[in-house]
């Protein structure tokens, strides 16, 4: 699937274990030279529905994210949670292959 569809600012391979990044909410992570403090689960819109390039909406992608998920607790009730919010501490360059690491 097209990976603008979920707007996202960064991308991380986290290896094997889906969904980890589900449980660093109030956790400080280090990618590359940045520093940020992950803040909560991103529920999703529907503009995800939306194929970048022309609009079409046969995928269904909210529907397959809870079939796959299943609804997500978030702090405003079940949600189809795909990411995680993320503020920065400290600014700095990142680049494809930095190394992501928790910090505390």
């Amino acid at each position: 699937m097209d990976g603008r569809r979920f707007r996202l600012n960064m991308t991380l391979d986290l290896g094997p274990d889906p969904y980890r990044e589900d449980s660093w909410a109030d956790r400080a992570v280090a990618v590359g030279d940045c520093a940020l403090r992950v803040i909560s689960g991103v529920p999703r819109c529907v503009a995800v529905e939306h194929r970048p390039y022309d609009g079409d909406r046969a995928l269904q992608v909210q529907r397959r994210i809870r079939e796959v998920r299943g609804a997500t607790p978030s702090e405003s009730g079940p949600a189809v949670l795909y990411g995680m919010y993320a503020g920065v501490v400290s600014p700095g360059r990142v680049r494809v292959g930095d190394r992501v690491a928790l910090t505390s």
